[in-house]
C-alpha cells in the first residue's frame, strides 16, 4: 500500500495519528505501507514527479499482480480547505502511469467537497484511464443533464482557479522522496 495523503496533524480529524513516513504498518501487515505525507500547497510540478519515482519504486519492490488506484479529491485546487493545488491532468499524469504498467486496474474515487470539481476530476481520469483524453471535448454540451452546475465556463476539465502558494519548499520534497525511497529499500516484497 503506497499512501499519499495530507501530513499528519493538518487533518487531524482525517488521520488521526497515523499516516507519518515512518509508519510501515502493525502487526501482519507490518512492513506493507508506504506513507507520503503532504504539505500544503503542493501542486502538479512537486507532486507528479514525486508520484512517479516512488509508485514505479514501490512496483518494482512489490511485483503486484494488480492494482488499485484510490484517487481522492482532496488534494485538488478548489477543494474546500484550499490547501493542495493538484489539477485534473496532475491527477490524469498520475493514472496514465499507473495505466500504463499493463496491469489489472481498479479506480476508486474517494474525499471531494465540490461536486462539479468532482465530477470533472472523475469523468477526465476515466477518460485517461481509457485513453481517450484526447478525443473528449472540453465543453459540456448545452443539452447536457446538470450542465447548471458546471458553469460559468462549463469547461469538463477544471478551469483554471486562483492557486494558493505552493508553500512547500523546494527541500521539503526531495527530502521526503528520499525518506519514502529508503522505507522502499527496507520493505518486504510481496505477500
Amino acid at each position: 500500500c503506497v499512501s499519499f495523503h495530507v501530513k499528519p496533524g493538518l487533518d487531524e480529524p482525517e488521520f488521526p495519528g497515523t499516516g507519518d513516513v515512518a509508519d510501515t504498518g502493525v502487526d501482519e501487515g507490518d512492513g506493507f505501507t508506504v506513507n507520503v505525507p503532504l504539505e500544503p500547497g503542493v501542486d502538479d510540478i512537486s507532486f507528479v514527479p514525486m508520484f512517479r519515482s516512488i509508485v514505479n519504486k514501490a512496483k518494482s519492490v512489490y511485483a503486484p499482480d494488480a492494482v488499485v488506484l484510490q484517487c481522492g479529491g482532496a488534494l485538488l485546487a478548489g477543494e474546500r480547505d484550499g490547501q493542495f493545488n493538484l489539477t485534473c491532468r496532475g491527477y490524469g499524469d498520475c493514472v496514465r502511469l499507473v495505466r500504463d504498467f499493463s496491469l489489472p486496474l481498479l479506480l476508486l474515487g474517494g474525499v471531494g467537497s465540490n461536486m462539479a470539481n468532482m465530477g470533472r476530476l472523475w469523468a477526465y481520469l476515466t477518460t485517461v484511464t481509457l485513453g481517450l483524453e484526447a478525443s473528449v471535448p472540453n465543453i459540456i454540451p448545452d443539452e447536457a443533464e446538470y450542465r447548471e452546475y458546471f458553469g460559468p465556463t462549463y469547461e469538463t476539465v477544471l478551469p483554471r482557479v486562483e492557486l494558493p502558494k505552493n508553500t512547500t519548499s523546494f527541500k521539503a520534497i526531495p527530502n521526503l522522496r528520499r525518506k519514502v525511497m529508503n522505507t522502499l529499500d527496507r520493505l518486504k516484497t510481496k505477500p
